[in-house]
């Protein structure tokens, strides 16, 4: 599946910007999404990403509010 889904918690309804980067600090997918308070999910294609490993970083008001890593086979 070509399909990146991602959960996360939100406070408040904001915006998040979502930015993937490969393990170089390469940026690679940014997106934006209004959360809405509670939890949410986003979904990124990831068909342009090659194998390897990659680290979500989501940002709230400038602010780092949460980093995960995933793998691409």
């Amino acid at each position: 599946d070509n399909m990146l889904f991602i959960t996360f918690f939100s406070y408040e309804s904001r915006e998040i910007n979502f930015q993937v980067f490969d393990i170089l600090g390469n940026l690679k997918i940014s997106k934006l999404q209004l959360s809405d308070k509670g939890e949410n999910e986003i979904t990124m294609d990831k068909e342009k990403l090659s194998s390897g490993y990659y680290i979500v970083r989501m940002m709230e008001g400038g602010s780092i509010s949460d980093v995960k890593k995933f793998i691409v086979y």
